[in-house]
């Protein structure tokens, strides 16, 4: 899918685009001219902007794991969506507490793979996931697509199958190490934000 942008129309919502890109790393921008959403990764944590009350979060400390954050600016009705966007973004990097201080369950993913112990049950969830993983990858949502399958690595590697873990963890992997070479000026940053991502494929290869 891809996102008509343009930073140069007239009016409020024209200027608020601009003032987003000119707050966004180049990675940054492609992902949200091309899906109206964006991954932020900072010491504190990955932030994913896009989704209006639904932040998603990622902690240094559980990186398989995802939360939300609903948290709004005041007056934020009567401003475009990306003017929100470039003030949370800015908070992101310059005060992440702020954000990551509000993270709740909701939308959490299960811990543990649904029919971790039962080969079958585990078997059709996977089916699901690879499933999950090409819509979003073939929309163009690299990073959640890698993420998923990390999230799902992360998971199968403490069932009853656990060889079946690799696959998904490749893909993790050679997804973000993709992304990171399309931007060779972050290309430092955004493997060691990955750090824990990259390490799991290796582990699993080994």
């Amino acid at each position: 899918m891809t996102v008509a942008w343009s930073a140069f129309g007239p009016g409020p919502e024209a200027r608020a685009r601009s003032l987003l890109a000119s707050v966004l790393r180049p990675s940054e921008l492609e992902q949200w001219r091309r899906t109206a959403s964006f991954w932020v990764h900072s010491p504190a944590g990955w932030f994913r902007f896009g989704t209006l009350y639904d932040i998603r979060f990622r902690s240094p400390r559980w990186p398989a794991v995802e939360r939300s954050i609903c948290v709004v600016t005041e007056g934020f009705e009567q401003r475009p969506l990306p003017d929100l966007w470039a003030e949370l973004v800015v908070t992101a990097r310059a005060r992440p507490a702020d954000l990551s201080a509000v993270a709740n369950f909701r939308g959490e993913a299960a811990a543990r793979a649904p029919g971790e112990r039962d080969p079958l049950v585990l078997r059709r969830w996977l089916e699901g996931q690879r499933v999950s993983f090409r819509r979003l990858r073939d929309r163009g949502n690299t990073l959640d697509a890698a993420y998923l399958a990390y999230d799902t690595a992360h998971r199968v590697r403490r069932s009853s199958r656990p060889a079946w873990a690799a696959p998904f963890a490749n893909k993790a992997a050679e997804l973000v190490l993709a992304h990171a070479a399309a931007h060779p000026a972050e290309q430092a940053h955004l493997d060691a934000a990955h750090r824990p991502l990259l390490d799991l494929a290796t582990e699993l290869r080994t």
